[in-house]
């Protein structure tokens, strides 16, 4: 029996995601939550790299050389893929997608008092 990764086979999963929710939210929450909601994601990854990297560690290698070729490489692709996977490309996605909705509720119709002030 493998074991459980818990970064990609539990809830914990989801905490890579937190800094979608700070970004839909953004124009609702107040401005210090934002950093707070990066925080949580970035830690997700942090962790999830750590693990990773730990669990590469752990494997049997030819000469020590390799091994710390290996893992520096295991960490470094962990740490480049989690931050463009579920924070950067997703977060930035949807900042711009809330911005440009802000921007368009603030110039057309009348729909843009109720919809701002909720």
């Amino acid at each position: 029996m493998t074991e459980k990764d818990i970064y990609r086979e539990t809830p914990v999963r989801l905490l890579g995601y937190a800094d979608e929710i700070g970004e839909t939210f953004r124009p609702s929450i107040h401005v210090s939550w934002v950093p707070v909601i990066y925080d949580i994601a970035s830690a997700y990854v942090l962790a999830n790299t750590l693990d990773k990297t730990l669990n590469m560690s752990k494997r049997p290698f030819v000469n020590d050389s390799k091994k710390y070729h290996e893992v520096f490489i295991a960490g470094i692709e962990t740490l480049i893929e989690q931050n463009f996977a579920p924070v950067i490309v997703p977060g930035v996605t949807i900042n711009r997608i809330c911005v440009l909705s802000v921007y368009v509720l603030k110039y057309t119709s009348s729909f843009q008092l109720k919809l701002r002030s909720l």
